[in-house]
């Protein structure tokens, strides 16, 4: 609470009026262009800037603010040694199956969402791309939670995480487009509930009637308000939709980011909701070490003041593969020229 009631006491601080001589400065500059006085509101427009800056201060705090001095730590030392402040960012984020007392030391997570986020420095032309688990790709050697190396070879792109962890996913990744992964951050189907949940819901617009016995999925046609549980059911649904493939349900699970980033977007000026957000998430996500409070602060920063319009989701280019039609293949040179925008 000390956090949160120095932030409110910045915002207020800088809502005030400002000295005489500001005041006057700004009614000659106002004035000159108008014949109209000035206007306080001015000065509401920057109390609103300052809370969004004291959120995206205290975001990074709350989500380290614990006895490592970090998230969740993944066990992936990674490529790099850090992030400049002036260099673009691209981050791993890996959709785990793993669910509270769900799974068991000798069962293995699988990937269920893989997605290259492209953070620009200056906040311009964010992109998120997802990769279909069913692509088949070349996983290199990786060892196991055993230790052991388990030979690489042709396989589908969500075995490297089951075989490997978050490593041996980013690895693939990595040599798959040829680009450097600065950062890996793996979450579960508990986080993404709770960060809906947290946010009050996501809208939707349901194209169709929606019936999935085994995503515990039921929904009407038209613009829905979902709530955790049944948002995950939206994003996981996949029997009975469709062809049934992961595609329909990537163009779900993007439809559902963009719905998150719209609400999260005007919340970043209310600190008891970003707090609740960042309380509810946060242990349930897991990252590198290197993902730091001053980069996660940069990659806030740089969505608070980008525009919603200039997020671009994207699937990789992909196409049957040519011996296995329950397989992918990426597309190319479709997929390099998606991947060479990356680098």
């Amino acid at each position: 609470m000390d956090d949160l009631q120095m932030l409110r006491d910045l915002g207020r601080d800088l809502e005030h009026e400002p000295p005489a001589s500001l005041v006057r400065q700004r009614e000659r500059m106002y004035g000159r262009r108008t014949g109209r006085p000035s206007r306080p509101k001015s000065w509401l427009v920057l109390g609103v800037a300052a809370a969004v800056t004291a959120s995206a201060l205290l975001v990074p705090r709350l989500l380290f603010h614990n006895e490592t001095g970090h998230l969740n730590v993944l066990d992936d030392p990674g490529t790099v040694e850090g992030t400049k402040p002036d260099q673009d960012v691209n981050i791993l984020l890996l959709g785990s199956d793993r669910r509270a007392g769900r799974n068991t030391e000798k069962e293995a997570a699988r990937s269920d969402t893989i997605i290259v986020a492209h953070v620009p420095a200056d906040g311009r032309g964010v992109k998120v791309v997802s990769i279909p688990r069913d692509t088949l790709v070349d996983v290199p050697d990786c060892r196991d939670r055993d230790g052991r190396t388990v030979p690489g070879g042709r396989s589908v792109i969500s075995r490297a995480f089951t075989t490997g962890g978050a490593e041996c996913a980013r690895r693939t990744v990595e040599n798959l487009a040829g680009i450097t992964l600065d950062h890996t951050v793996v979450f579960g189907f508990d986080a993404f509930k709770r960060a809906v949940d947290a946010v009050g819901g996501v809208e939707v617009d349901v194209k169709v009637d929606m019936e999935d016995p085994k995503a515990k999925l039921s929904l009407s046609r038209g613009l829905q308000t979902l709530r955790g549980e049944q948002a995950l059911a939206y994003a996981r649904a996949r029997y009975n939709l469709g062809d049934g493939s992961d595609l329909g349900r990537i163009a779900r699970q993007q439809e559902l980011m963009t719905a998150i980033l719209k609400k999260v977007k005007p919340q970043l000026g209310d600190l008891a909701k970003i707090s609740k957000l960042v309380d509810a998430v946060a242990p349930l996500l897991s990252a590198d070490e290197k993902l730091t409070s001053d980069v996660v602060l940069r990659i806030i920063s740089t969505f608070a003041r980008s525009d919603n319009r200039t997020v671009a989701f994207a699937t990789a280019p992909w196409e049957p593969a040519p011996d296995d039609p329950n397989r992918l293949v990426l597309k190319q040179p479709d997929a390099e020229r998606l991947w060479q925008s990356l680098r």
